[in-house]
């Protein structure tokens, strides 16, 4: 009896650590390159960043542009080997953000971008037009709180005469939504 109990207990713990998706591991394979081609401020020339773990958080703006959607945090490894946990320590090193704007239907309408390396930081509107977020970014699912995207493509800065840059990336998650930030 005391076998068939400890069978059914574990089948129990199972079923209910399966249905509960928050508990699956973050997947993350992200890689992006940022390249200054032109600047009067920032350093020329190209950084990659090969992301070790990622974030994703709601996003809830309120005020004159309200808007919802999903910030994903991704940070490579420092070098003493540390990988950050939480949104703070992502944003003290090199880190990127996407920034996935949502429709009331979990759509994503807008998708921003921020690659943060010293001497070297650039934000873009990547995709906001509906074939850049067809071609970028259709391949989204928002379910049980988590988060996967695949995704990869190319910016290039319209050619402007003090500053001119280039995005690309390419990202491969599967993370669970959290409220810790």
């Amino acid at each position: 009896m005391f076998l068939i109990n400890c069978l059914i207990f574990c089948v129990v713990a199972l079923v209910q650590s399966a249905n509960d998706h928050t508990l699956t591991p973050p997947h993350c394979a992200a890689r992006f390159e940022l390249e200054v081609k032109r600047s009067d401020v920032m350093r020329l020339g190209k950084a990659t960043l090969k992301c070790a773990n990622v974030l994703a958080i709601p996003m809830h703006r309120e005020g004159r542009a309200q808007f919802t959607g999903i910030d994903i945090f991704f940070a490579p490894q420092s070098a003493d080997g540390h990988i950050p946990k939480s949104a703070k320590e992502f944003q003290q090193a090199q880190y990127v953000n996407l920034n996935l704007m949502t429709d009331g239907t979990g759509k994503v309408t807008q998708v921003n971008m921020s690659v943060v390396i010293p001497g070297k930081t650039v934000a873009r509107t990547i995709a906001w037009k509906p074939e850049d977020l067809r071609k970028y970014f259709s391949k989204v699912i928002l379910k049980d709180r988590r988060i996967v995207l695949k995704s990869s493509g190319a910016y290039d800065d319209p050619q402007t005469a003090s500053e001119q840059a280039s995005l690309h990336w390419d990202v491969d998650i599967d993370a669970p939504i959290s409220n810790d930030r």
